[in-house]
């Protein structure tokens, strides 16, 4: 099927991937499209003992099923959201969306401080304890992937309706 667009936000833990997917996804609905919203990390969060090329053909399998039952229902733009750390990550996501589809990545930019505080506000336990330690690596391998189209800054200050329009119109979406 052709005409079907999707956008995907990646940045590091922190950047507001998922609240700013939800509230892209709400400006869409508000101006009548049809669209749905996807956390591509729950798609394939499994485990304990699943390897990395296990979790990424599990999530492209899942996505690529997700996405045709939405397209077949009528959804014309798919909202995602997962953190890409590799060309390989981009590639995966566009072999799993449904033949024809347009990709836009737009990678979140924060500061540190609000990062940190995000995640401090959300996570608890033993996840909580990984992502503060994986932290600054993790910002680092999505920071040199350099597989987005776009940058859009989503630090503190910013509301996340102002963040979801500017990746609208970046994408020329709106």
């Amino acid at each position: 099927m052709t005409g079907v667009r999707a956008l995907l936000l990646t940045g590091q833990f922190g950047a507001g991937k998922t609240a700013v997917a939800a509230e892209v996804a709400h400006q869409l609905g508000q101006r009548g499209l049809r669209n749905a919203a996807i956390d591509l990390d729950w798609l394939c969060w499994a485990g304990p003992d699943l390897a990395d090329d296990d979790f990424a053909d599990l999530l492209q399998r899942n996505l690529h099923d997700v996405a045709a039952n939405l397209v077949g229902s009528g959804v014309e733009s798919l909202v995602m959201a997962r953190a890409l750390t590799g060309r390989a990550d981009r590639q995966l996501v566009e072999d799993a969306l449904p033949p024809g589809t347009s990709l836009s990545v737009v990678r979140l930019l924060v500061d540190d401080a609000t990062a940190r505080d995000r995640v401090l506000g959300r996570d608890v336990g033993l996840e909580l304890d990984e992502l503060i330690a994986e932290g600054e690596g993790f910002a680092r391998a999505v920071a040199s992937a350099a597989v987005e189209d776009h940058d859009v800054d989503n630090s503190g200050g910013r509301s996340v309706g102002e963040v979801a329009i500017e990746v609208l119109t970046v994408c020329g979406w709106i």
